[in-house]
């Protein structure tokens, strides 16, 4: 699998994980602070299941990833494929949904400016994507 930059064609063929973010590879009370992405679980850090999900994955060499993550539309794709280590961002091959997309489930996105802010206890952490 090439390590090309930019989004890619998904192979329907091939299997394909579609990953959010927050709640799977760190926990989901994420939120933007200025130009800073904070997480607001004392104890964590962001990306810190990341190597969890290399191993796990590490014997399907063929498949391929989706980032279905809000960050995704506030951030842009090519930034925040950059956020996984390079044995996740090669498989990386779109988005579910990129900058200038809607918001899902019209939830305000705390990713998208710092007065959007809810306590880490919200029932609603980000916007999810379609």
């Amino acid at each position: 699998m090439a390590s090309s930059g930019g989004i890619r064609q998904r192979e329907p063929q091939r299997p394909t994980v579609f990953l959010d973010y927050d709640g799977v590879l760190h926990p989901d009370a994420v939120y933007r602070e200025g130009e800073r992405i904070v997480l607001r679980t004392d104890g964590f850090r962001l990306f810190e299941w990341t190597d969890v999900l290399e191993d796990l994955l590490t014997p399907y060499p063929a498949l391929q990833i989706v980032l279905s993550t809000s960050w995704a539309r506030v951030l842009g794709f090519d930034t925040v494929r950059s956020h996984l280590p390079e044995s996740l961002r090669r498989r990386v091959v779109g988005a579910t949904v990129v900058r200038n997309g809607s918001a899902a489930m019209g939830q305000p996105d705390p990713l998208r400016t710092n007065s959007t802010r809810r306590p880490a206890t919200s029932p609603y952490p980000l916007a999810r994507c379609r």
